[in-house]
């Protein structure tokens, strides 16, 4: 893909297709400017690199960038990607090797698919929750709805019964004997 979006990857070189190009409907520098980013290196070019760069910096796809232009080194041969040079992104593929070996590319696919199939099952089975202070605090409000004593007498709902009766004439009393106390 081109900064435009169009596509300009050379038809003989293959497309990785595990690093898809990343995309965001954000405008980015090296879709409103083009021409500090597209160049080889001549006279006159490093103010243009230093600003690429500097604008690639604060892009919100650069890593996405750099993995797809370090994947398709012939469509990358030339300009800033990811804030690299083509010096520096064949300096950080040679490193690449010496960690990963000579299927580096294979094990960056690996890890990004696992990566994008852990956001994927995250979206689905969200990670259980733990127990907050909220949920204790909700926990103890519904124990206090489950009545732990008889509910108080109503007559207009329940007819009084011997047992009612009694301890009415109970808490009369002892109403009484506290007044008379005092």
């Amino acid at each position: 893909m081109s900064r435009t979006g169009s596509p300009n990857t050379p038809t003989t070189a293959p497309v990785e297709e595990r690093i898809p190009f990343p995309h965001t409907d954000a405008p980015l520098p090296c879709r409103t400017n083009p021409q500090w980013f597209s160049h080889d290196k001549s006279a006159g070019a490093e103010e243009d690199i230093t600003r690429a760069k500097q604008a690639c910096r604060a892009c919100p796809i650069a890593k996405g960038c750099l993995k797809w232009a370090l994947f398709h080194p012939e469509a990358t041969r030339v300009g800033v990607w990811a804030a690299t040079t083509p010096r520096e992104r064949g300096e950080l593929c040679r490193r690449l090797k010496e960690r990963l070996g000579e299927n580096w590319a294979e094990a960056v696919a690996r890890r990004d698919e696992a990566a994008r199939q852990r956001r994927r099952q995250a979206r689905w089975n969200p990670p259980p929750s733990r127990d907050t202070a909220r949920q204790r605090a909700l926990s103890r409000l519904e124990l206090e709805l489950i009545p732990s004593r008889p509910a108080p007498y109503e007559p207009w709902r329940e007819p009084i019964t011997p047992a009612r009766a009694a301890a009415n004439r109970a808490a009369l009393a002892r109403a009484l004997n506290t007044k008379n106390a005092a």
